[in-house]
């Protein structure tokens, strides 16, 4: 089901793409040669303590890179969203390298102990949801050219 790449650059899906750790990696592997899906929620959490990204956040690193990074608005934890960016992945590039999981939240600052369990509730059902769909086996594109290596960025 591969199909030979049209660029030899390899590529990658770095979720959690519009700032933070993600935006760091892939302006790593960008600078590297690599051609990178910036991928990112770009949506306020009601529960969150802080604004989560914009739109124009991940506009902006993907308009510094002129080309290798394509930017997509889209939810690591929704099926549909990964069979929308699974297709032209595939066919534009013959399936991804590599995945970055930098997607996730962060919120208290106390002893998780001492935390409400509103915010211990709302860090576990998004940051353990990044590991579901960016796993081989539930990626529609699981038979890449190269295999599909995943790196978390940020601990769960």
């Amino acid at each position: 089901m591969t199909k030979e790449r049209a660029h030899h650059a390899r590529v990658t899906v770095v979720s959690g793409a519009a700032r933070g750790i993600g935006v760091a990696v892939l302006d790593g592997l960008a600078e590297a040669g690599w051609t990178d899906l910036a991928v990112d929620w770009c949506a306020d959490v009601e529960d969150m303590n802080y604004p989560l990204s914009h739109p124009a956040d991940l506009e902006a690193v993907a308009a510094r890179w002129l080309g290798p990074v394509q930017a997509v608005i889209g939810d690591v934890q929704d099926a549909q969203a990964h069979a929308a960016l699974a297709s032209p992945t595939e066919h534009d590039h013959g399936g991804p390298d590599a995945a970055v999981a930098a997607a996730a939240v962060i919120d208290g600052g106390k002893a998780l102990w001492n935390e409400p369990p509103q915010t211990l509730e709302t860090l576990w059902e998004i940051n353990s949801g990044i590991w579901a769909p960016a796993s081989p086996p539930s990626m529609p594109w699981s038979g890449s050219s190269s295999g599909w290596p995943l790196t978390c960025a940020e601990p769960v």
